[in-house]
């Protein structure tokens, strides 16, 4: 961001900052996309049947449900020396890319109960890693500024790194791995994911971070979550979401059984990337003039409409399947991209309304929620397929049964999920950025909290 606009925008953060979050931003999706799209690949063609791959990926996300909050109360609770956020970002950026290694190294020829418990292991120590590094990533952006357009703004251009950081690897790794291999293609890719996630924790400054003698106990951090009326809302609509949509899952299979090949896995996920990243790109522009949480609702309401269109237009005319993919990957991708928005609001709701900091453990829900629902895309999408007779190992040719379920999963059975948490978040979810900037004045002891109530939107409760 160019000076002018930061001094014009008020910043307390410095150019480091932002473009170490920016970097931080693609390099921690390269390593998410690398596992989130293609290991239920890489373990099938490894031998692993869909259905062990399934029931895999439900027990890491059983794992997370553990392991998440867990996490969160630490951080809440721990103030290092160095920061309460940095040390972990820290620790978790080598961790994240060796075991990402580890678990794409794993060899075909073993017997298949090794491979599949070598895999497992792996996976949950990943995920682990995984834990360490997001909960401080969504928190830091609290502690860096005290300003709601800031923080907006920072995590809104670290999305569109986001965005490139996937493009990048959708564009590159379907052509790489066929070529030189899982582990060597995963490992460069690492190796990439890593190199960006080195800085923030090096540079980042925690200006507002709470003295240690305020943070909340235990049982106060569990009550001030749970009774985060609007997080339990954001958390309930992205839930529901989740339990329709299946497309990340099933793209790789849908792209080589239907389309034909790897080849058009890269083209698919490249175009709607593409027009994804158009969208996000604008996306702080939009969300400085719009509130944010109606561009959310048309996110959604886009979503549904597109799949429903999709299922109707087919793929036999492919430049029409291609464009309908794209518009409906772009509206997917604000409620998934910039959920963080919202989450870091709840947060500052709930320390308004309680006056405690719980950043990191609110934070941990939301990253539960995440988990919990690639647990339920993932698990359920591969037990499905596994159950309906899908054949595993690479080149294995699919049955027309299997082929017509991969197309209900990618195309129609979004939209219910989109249109059922559109209408949660209408009816349930108050805040708005005028009030959320009110209540950060409040908490930073600028407003008093009546004067901050006085100018809260119709209906909000706190």
């Amino acid at each position: 961001m160019a000076t002018s606009e930061a001094a014009r925008l008020g910043y307390e953060s410095t150019r480091a900052e932002r473009w170490s979050f920016c970097a931080y931003s693609f390099g921690q999706i390269v390593i998410y996309t690398i596992v989130s799209t293609y290991v239920q690949l890489y373990m099938t063609d490894i031998g692993i049947t869909a259905a062990a791959t399934g029931v895999i990926l439900l027990v890491a996300r059983i794992w997370d449900g553990v392991n998440d909050p867990i996490f969160g109360v630490i951080v809440n609770r721990m103030n290092l020396g160095a920061g309460k956020y940095r040390p972990w970002l820290n620790t978790s950026a080598p961790l994240i890319a060796l075991f990402t290694i580890g678990i794409f190294i794993v060899p075909s020829s073993l017997d298949v109960v090794a491979k599949t418990a070598l895999v497992a292991v792996m996976y949950l120590l990943w995920d682990l890693s995984y834990t360490m590094c997001d909960i401080p990533y969504f928190s830091i952006t609290t502690v860096m500024t005290g300003d709601v357009a800031e923080r907006n703004a920072i995590i809104s251009r670290g999305r569109i790194f986001t965005g490139l950081g996937a493009v990048f690897v959708v564009g590159l790794f379907p052509k790489l791995y066929p070529k030189i291999g899982w582990p060597m293609a995963v490992g460069i890719m690492a190796l990439v994911g890593f190199a960006g996630m080195f800085f923030l924790g090096r540079v980042s400054v925690e200006r507002h971070r709470p003295p240690a003698d305020e943070s909340p106990s235990l049982g106060e951090l569990l009550r001030i979550v749970v009774g985060n009326r609007y997080l339990m809302v954001l958390c309930a609509a992205a839930v529901i979401t989740s339990v329709c949509n299946f497309v990340t899952v099933v793209l790789p299979y849908f792209a080589i059984h239907v389309l034909g090949g790897e080849q058009m896995l890269s083209l698919v996920q490249l175009t709607s990337l593409g027009t994804m990243l158009v969208f996000i790109v604008f996306a702080p522009t939009l969300i400085r003039k719009v509130d944010k949480f109606y561009v959310l609702l048309g996110s959604l309401v886009v979503w549904a409409l597109m799949s429903l269109v999709m299922y109707l237009v087919g793929y036999d005319d492919l430049v029409l399947f291609l464009v309908v993919a794209s518009i409906r990957t772009a509206a997917a991708g604000f409620p998934g991209t910039f959920l963080v928005l919202f989450i870091v609001d709840c947060a500052e709701y709930a320390r308004f309304v309680s006056g405690e900091d719980a950043t990191a453990a609110t934070v941990s829900i939301q990253t539960v929620t995440n988990k919990i629902n690639g647990a339920l895309a993932s698990g359920f999408a591969m037990l499905i397929l596994g159950f309906a007779g899908f054949i595993e190992g690479e080149g294995a040719v699919q049955s027309p049964e299997v082929l017509r379920l991969i197309w209900h999963l990618m195309s129609w059975l979004p939209a219910p999920g989109a249109i059922l948490a559109a209408a949660l978040l209408w009816f349930k979810y108050r805040l708005r950025d005028s009030d959320i900037q009110l209540m950060s004045l409040a908490n930073q002891g600028q407003l008093t909290p009546d004067e901050a109530r006085s100018g809260f939107s119709p209906g909000v409760r706190a």
